[in-house]
């Protein structure tokens, strides 16, 4: 179950993200991150804590 909502927010993270046209620099530099650890939510290396989350 678990598994299945971490995949889903993956996909659902790139899927708006590329809706919006934005690159994932351009998300970074909006939320304050660094560019590598946004591509790390996208491809689940790691979670973005509750702060990232609600600023998503």
């Amino acid at each position: 179950m678990l598994e299945e909502i971490q995949r889903n927010f993956i996909i659902n993270l790139r899927f708006l993200r590329k809706k919006q046209e934005y690159t994932q620099q351009e998300i970074a530099d909006r939320l304050g991150i660094n560019r590598t650890t946004y591509t790390k939510w996208e491809t689940g290396v790691c979670e973005p804590g509750l702060k990232n989350i609600e600023r998503l």
